[in-house]
This record gives structure tokens, sequence and C-alpha cells, in this order.
């Protein structure tokens, strides 16, 4: 089940105590969109709130496969991760890209998430 914060986030997720999470492996694309982007990757972790949670795909008992999380980067952008569990690499940083903050989603197929119920 795939949930966006514009859509419909299940009871709980925003209000996450602040996380942090370590990445057991940084895929290639990753590493060479943070060094391209000047993101430091080196302490392989960040820390995150619930309310800074895009996107979250779980299955029905609430394990989490995939999050988007949004966070500060500067006055002008945003720094987003892509992290997704492996059951063979542990937690991976797939990819990481930065938003303007301006962003405001207007191509954000809502068709894709869950509605409340």
């Amino acid at each position: 089940m795939l949930y966006h914060k514009n859509v419909y986030m299940p009871k709980g997720v925003k209000e996450l105590e602040v996380k942090i999470v370590k990445f057991d492996y940084i895929s290639k694309h990753a590493a060479l969109k943070a060094k391209e982007l000047g993101i430091d990757l080196s302490s392989c972790r960040i820390i995150f709130g619930g309310d800074e949670i895009v996107e979250i795909e779980m299955d029905e008992v609430g394990i989490i496969s995939k999050m988007v999380i949004r966070m500060v980067k500067d006055e002008e952008f945003d720094k987003v991760y892509v992290i997704c569990a492996d059951i063979q690499k542990g937690v991976v940083l797939k990819t990481v890209w930065l938003n303007h903050k301006s962003d405001n989603h207007s191509t954000l197929d809502i068709s894709k998430y869950e509605k409340e119920k």
C-alpha cells in the first residue's frame, strides 16, 4: 500500500518522533547524485521526524518497504531521499535529489495512493 502526505497518511506516521536511519547500503546512483549535488553522505545516516515523510509504502501489517523523506537543505532547496528496505542489503539509500522549495507537486498522480477509508 502506497501513501502520500498530500493524499492520506496512516495514523501515527506524522506523529513519529525524530528517528535516525543508518544506511546499510548506498546505491551507486545515490552516491553519484549526492556528490553531484553537494549532499554529504559520509555519516551514512539521516535524522528526520514524521512530518518530513512525503511518501511511504508498507504492507498490510505495517512493515515499511519504502520511504521518501524531504528535508531542508537551505533557503532555496530541500533534499529528498528515497530509502528502501532490502532483505539482503538492509536499509538502502536508493536515490537522492534536490527539490525547489516552491515545488508543490503539481504533477502528483493521486490515483496511485491509498485514500482515507
